[in-house]
């Protein structure tokens, strides 16, 4: 049995780098073949990790399937299908009535000019257009006189806040139809994606696996003590920011522990210095999700000590990071870059319990993978006898 982790899809492959660690460091430890590559491959399970935005890459990936019914085809869901205000997109997490009427109108925009999107297009679609047809109205113009007066600098900037979600969403909703399951990296994912119609089995949630001797080795290699947040710098995580480094004041630790500072991703070209921890504030007060790939590439690939402000109990390697609390966890955070000794008595017993988790979990979707294939009648050449866990 092979792997084919498919990435034509994706524009920018950096993009979907932590999930390619993944599942390499998956199949590398129980000794099963895979490859990474531009092109599906009949003979191998495909992986493919949705992107599914291009109506190109859509309707070759349902050729494929067509052309090739006893392949293997799995789609990673990586994002989160989120239904307000009577619409329903990706990532939809903040947003009022006007963005409910941009996404309503693209919507059947989109499922009337592009039948490689999607095919469905419901009373309930053009219902809900209509309903939201004056707020559609009242933005443009709202805009428009923004535009003139050269307050906008883009005449009408709100559909480009969700064409690419929407257009994303709708691709997934094509392509599901024509694969054989979905592996999720997020239990969570797993609720609305359910109701998707036609949507294939579940076979799992991806548990990132964590090499507990890398860690011990390169935790705080090269890094300087202070603390960082990647990603997103929304008002809630500024604040945070604010928050953390009044207590570094407070504190009177200012000469030993640099203040927290924000780190977008295009500084990771450069040569700056990162920080011995990274705090994971959610991006809102009402954020609802955790991050488990966020905590993995803090401890595996950026080498620091990942802190949480909030443990949302929906993956086990939350219980894994630290948790700012109070503000003497700073004393904390400075012993531990010290010694790293004592930071290694409390966290291994933690990490090592959650790599029993996440073996045992990803057994069991390999384990599926496995028997689906068989049910499909496939017959793949695999390197060695690999067990059905």
């Amino acid at each position: 049995m092979n792997f084919n982790i498919y990435k034509a899809n994706h524009s920018k492959v950096d993009m979907i780098e932590d999930y390619i660690s993944i599942f390499s460091d998956i199949f590398k430890s129980r000794g099963i073949g895979y490859k990474i590559s531009k092109q599906l491959d009949a003979d191998s399970i495909n992986l493919v990790i949705d992107e599914f935005s291009d109506s190109y890459y859509c309707r070759k990936i349902i050729d494929f399937k067509d052309n090739n019914p006893q392949s293997v085809v799995i789609i990673v869901a990586t994002e989160f299908i989120e239904k307000k205000l009577f619409v329903k997109t990706f990532n939809f997490f903040t947003g009022n009535v006007f963005d409910a009427a941009v996404i309503s109108a693209m919507n059947v925009f989109f499922r009337i000019k592009s039948n490689h999107l999607t095919r469905y297009l419901s009373i309930q679609d053009f219902f809900i257009f209509a309903l939201y047809s004056p707020f559609l109205v009242f933005d443009f113009l709202s805009s428009t006189l923004k535009y003139i007066s050269k307050k906008n600098k883009i005449l009408w900037p709100r559909p480009l806040k969700h064409v690419y979600w929407l257009r994303r969403f709708l691709g997934l909703e094509r392509v599901i139809r024509h694969v054989d399951g979905i592996i999720v990296s997020h239990d969570m994912i797993s609720n609305e994606l359910e109701k998707v119609k036609e949507c294939p089995l579940i076979i799992g949630t991806l548990y990132p696996e964590i090499d507990i001797n890398n860690i011990k080795k390169n935790i705080f290699k090269d890094k300087n003590l202070f603390i960082e947040i990647t990603g997103t710098v929304t008002q809630y995580r500024v604040e945070k920011i604010n928050e953390i480094n009044d207590d570094i004041s407070k504190m009177q630790i200012e000469k030993t522990f640099g203040k927290c500072v924000s780190i977008p991703a295009l500084s990771f070209l450069k040569n700056r210095k990162r920080g011995a921890y990274s705090i994971h504030p959610p991006q809102t007060k009402l954020w609802k999700y955790a991050s488990p790939t966020r905590i993995y590439r803090a401890l595996c690939h950026d080498n620091n000590m990942p802190i949480l402000t909030r443990n949302f109990k929906q993956h086990p390697i939350e219980d894994c990071c630290l948790m700012y609390n109070n503000k003497e966890v700073l004393l904390d955070l400075q012993t531990y870059y010290i010694d790293n000794t004592e930071l290694h008595q409390m966290i291994d017993s933690k990490i090592y319990k959650y790599m029993e988790k996440a073996t045992n979990n990803n057994n069991r979707i390999i384990s599926r993978l496995c028997n689906q294939m068989n049910q499909l009648g496939n017959k793949l050449d695999h390197k060695k006898p690999i067990n059905v866990y």
